[in-house]
């Protein structure tokens, strides 16, 4: 939450491709963030960003200020949804689902300071 990030020039498409490669050696990282979203997320292949210009992966010398759909993933991001997306590779189990979204929810109780006041629904 403190390396969130808004656009504020348009990412190069080979700085996202050489970012990918140093982060995960799998496009099935990739294809699961993309996944079960609308058509402003498609990456377009000509370009290899969406309708945002955005890369579906972190970009090394991009400054941002702020999060939004119009935003690149940040690399710490990008390397929170790659563990977990290893963790769940082999089959996400009803028990591993659980464990994850129980534990997202207590970080974000916890970044808060709301933990023992409220609840976080996923």
């Amino acid at each position: 939450m403190d390396d969130t990030a808004s656009t504020l020039h348009a990412p190069r498409p080979e700085a996202a491709a050489s970012s990918i490669r140093s982060l995960s050696n799998s496009d099935a990282v990739v294809a699961a963030l993309m996944s079960g979203g609308d058509s402003r997320l498609a990456i377009d292949p000509r370009t290899g960003t969406n309708k945002y210009l955005c890369p579906p992966t972190p970009v090394a010398d991009q400054v941002c200020a702020a999060s939004c759909t119009a935003s690149p993933v940040t690399e710490r991001g990008f390397r929170r949804a790659a563990d977990l997306y290893a963790r769940l590779a082999d089959g996400p189990s009803p028990l591993k689902l659980q464990q994850c979204g129980h534990g997202i929810a207590q970080r974000l109780l916890a970044y808060f300071g709301v933990a023992d006041r409220a609840e976080a629904i996923l």
